[in-house]
């Protein structure tokens, strides 16, 4: 089975429709996934109809937190109320970013343990005139270095298997002790992204590569 993971926590009315139209580009692709899963939490104020609309759709797991929550703790309530197999592969979205349209045709095309492919970075009204832009659609293009240091830690750009997954939130995983279960800041919360990044990009020596931009990074500005 092929997972999309998606945690999202909404704090501006703007990503209601980010993550409505971030859920769209999964369910869009040329090949289906088996199931998006989607733990969300609202902040107070915030319309819940998203989740009506989510809840519609037949391939999505909705999970709801009702209060706000982080990245990493939504993973979590995933990882507790998801019935995950050690072989299943497992993918990741952003709220507000955005798969290409041929992303999960490629994964299920190279099933590796781990695979990795190119991320790309876009916004829809670029400020800073020193960047390299490149026209497409109906959004500019702001293509990453290729450095390892910013790579390892995205974790957004890999494929991973269900046992992958499931290690890193062990209890005895030294990575996630004394971190995952208490009250954090957004600091932390960045760190926490760098851990999982760094956990599955060191994992394994026998990364699959697939040279190709299948993840659109949203830039805020």
């Amino acid at each position: 089975m092929l997972f999309a993971f998606v945690a999202s926590h909404i704090n501006k009315k703007y990503r209601l429709f980010t993550l409505l139209h971030a859920v769209k580009s999964v369910l869009e692709n040329t090949v289906l996934c088996d199931r998006i899963v989607i733990s969300i939490s609202l902040d107070k104020g915030i319309d819940s109809v998203v989740l009506d609309i989510l809840k519609k759709e037949p391939k999505i797991t909705l999970l709801y937190i009702d209060k706000p929550t982080y990245q990493f703790d939504h993973y979590l309530n995933i990882y507790k109320n998801i019935s995950i197999d050690n072989d299943d592969t497992i993918i990741f979205l952003d709220d507000d970013d955005l798969y290409d349209k041929n992303l999960i045709r490629k994964v299920k095309e190279n099933n590796g343990e781990v695979l990795r492919f190119m991320m790309t970075s876009f916004c829809d009204a670029p400020k800073k005139e020193d960047r390299k832009e490149t026209r497409n659609g109906d959004c500019f293009t702001l293509d990453t270095e290729d450095d390892d240091n910013w790579h390892i830690t995205e974790y957004f750009q890999y494929a991973i298997k269900g046992h992958i997954f499931k290690e890193f939130f062990k209890k005895d995983n030294h990575i996630c002790k004394n971190k995952l279960h208490k009250p954090i800041g957004c600091r932390d919360c960045y760190y926490r992204d760098l851990d999982f990044g760094s956990f599955v990009y060191n994992y394994t020596k026998d990364i699959q590569y697939i040279d190709e931009f299948l993840y659109y990074k949203r830039m805020t500005t």
